[in-house]
């Protein structure tokens, strides 16, 4: 079975009678995770610092990520089961598999820090490199490996996010499997040579981040673009092997 890339109008259909939900969950989320930056960027500017920080990046890890699994549990459900679909599915994983939640998330923590790191090395050593021209006297060479090395973050960041499209399935495979190991690694599976269509996905609603001022527009966008990531992760469930599902699709 080929993927079929999920427009808007698809995602449209799915969320068909439940846009007033959909836009409260999305509107839910937005509003802690908004508060939790602003917590962490008031830590960084303050003398207690060492502390507040910390304190909010714990909060952000325990208390919002069965928030944002649960997110991704309601529009699994209203791609697969509309009628099933719940706001209180927002809250489900705080009772039952949290533990699970929280390795899911540390594991993608672990996985984008390594691979920026990783990338970021050259960048690194062109900034090096730019201190030394400075000091040296040759300004000329420090602009341009300057330039060179932000060029570089650019495309660091760029193929950290790329890589990443192969684990965004995991959070729906959460919903299905017993350890946050084994949905990380069926979402490495499924996801191979699909790196293209996560981006298209991705620019399909790139332009609507535009939105955001307007406040209600864009909450109903996101919640558009959830609905077409699950859509599009149950296709490459769907897409596997009849032992893979089997797998993957166990009752929860």
């Amino acid at each position: 079975m080929a993927l079929i890339f999920v427009d808007r109008s698809q995602a449209k259909r799915h969320l068909q009678g439940a846009r007033s939900a959909a836009v409260g969950i999305q509107t839910t989320c937005a509003l802690i995770e908004l508060s939790l930056i602003v917590a962490q960027g008031y830590g960084l500017t303050t003398s207690l610092a060492p502390v507040l920080f910390p304190l909010s990046v714990g909060i952000d890890l325990f208390l919002l990520t069965p928030l944002k699994v649960g997110r991704a549990l309601y529009f699994e459900t209203r791609v697969t089961e509309p009628q099933a679909a719940r706001f209180s599915q927002l809250f489900h994983f705080y009772r039952t598999g949290y533990r699970r939640c929280i390795a899911w998330r540390f594991s993608v923590w672990c996985i984008r820090f390594g691979l920026t790191v990783l990338f970021c090395v050259p960048c690194a050593i062109l900034l090096l490199v730019t201190r030394m021209a400075a000091q040296s006297g040759a300004p000329t060479v420090a602009v341009v490996s300057f330039l060179l090395s932000l060029c570089l973050l650019v495309l660091a960041l760029l193929l950290t996010e790329v890589l990443l499209f192969r684990y965004i399935p995991s959070v729906y495979l959460l919903i299905h499997v017993r350890s946050a190991r084994s949905a990380m690694r069926l979402s490495r599976r499924i996801t191979k040579r699909t790196s293209g269509l996560w981006a298209q996905l991705f620019l399909n609603y790139a332009g609507y981040c535009f939105t955001f001022p307007l406040v209600f527009p864009f909450f109903y966008v996101s919640a558009l673009f959830q609905t077409a990531r699950a859509a599009l992760t149950r296709q490459l469930i769907l897409q596997n092997t009849a032992e893979i599902r089997e797998h993957l699709l166990q009752p929860r």
